[in-house]
């Protein structure tokens, strides 16, 4: 079969636009959390908080230090895109959450950033609030994803 001029500049048209809608499709790949873990221990400095998952990108674009005069950063509102911060339900503290004019009093330090594994800790003022003591409830967010469970510590 022999394709005539316009026939060959819709079958462009169609490559082109097929493979636009493909990298659309594969850059709105949703964040994903499949496991939180906490090391060390819940008191002084508090645990280092490790976050398994997929499509976690880069880090925040935005962060503003934390409140109260607290070392770390605050990346956003609770349950806004592209917010990273973690809820204590049980010791009623949240970390990480905040703009530039009213932050958490305890941030956020990212230890490392991967598009799968986020290792971070608290800000100093950490040891000011509740532990984050083993059976207590929390919920980690990361961009758009979120996830909840018990604390436990290894």
């Amino acid at each position: 079969m022999r394709l005539i001029p316009r026939q060959l500049a819709m079958f462009g048209t169609l490559a082109v636009l097929a493979l636009a809608l493909a990298a659309t499709a594969s850059a709105q790949k949703a964040t994903s959390i499949t496991s939180v873990e906490f090391h060390g221990s819940p008191s002084g400095a508090g645990p280092e908080i490790v976050v398994n998952g997929s499509e976690f990108g880069k880090p925040p674009a935005k962060s503003y230090p934390a409140g109260c005069g607290a070392t770390g950063s605050v990346y956003g509102a609770i349950g806004a895109p592209g917010s990273l911060g973690l809820i204590n339900d049980t010791g009623a503290f949240s970390a990480g959450y905040g703009n530039a004019k009213s932050a958490s009093c305890i941030g956020l330090i990212i230890n490392s950033w991967s598009t799968t594994h986020i290792v971070l800790h608290f800000g100093n003022n950490y040891e000011f609030y509740q532990n984050l003591n083993p059976g207590y409830n929390y919920v980690m967010q990361v961009k758009a994803a979120f996830f909840g469970g018990v604390v436990s510590y290894s």
